[in-house]
């Protein structure tokens, strides 16, 4: 479980948009994850993951029920053979939920 402050440090390098995706508007479930690096630094992801809110705080929430790695990471946004997202570089992936 995560608090939001507990992204804070995180916040200063990436931002994450999340929101329905512009592709298919009235399709429920489906949506676009963006990621920008705001950082003056190229960046590197090491796992990620989903996240549900609760009234505790943030769960974590994927299917397998743990991060998933830096390879798929890097296979999910296009970007094999790199390890490094370079300043002010956004990402985006559409997706069903």
């Amino acid at each position: 479980m995560i608090q939001l402050e507990d992204l804070r440090e995180g916040e200063k390098h990436i931002k994450i948009e999340y929101e329905p995706t512009s592709q298919l508007p009235r399709k429920p479930g489906y949506y676009s994850t963006r990621i920008t690096n705001i950082s003056s630094s190229p960046v590197r992801i090491q796992a990620f993951a989903g996240y549900r809110k609760t009234d505790a705080g943030w769960l974590l929430d994927t299917v397998t029920g743990d991060f998933y790695s830096e390879e798929e990471f890097l296979n999910w946004y296009g970007m094999e053979g790199r390890e490094w997202i370079g300043r002010k570089r956004r990402l985006s992936r559409s997706c069903v939920r």
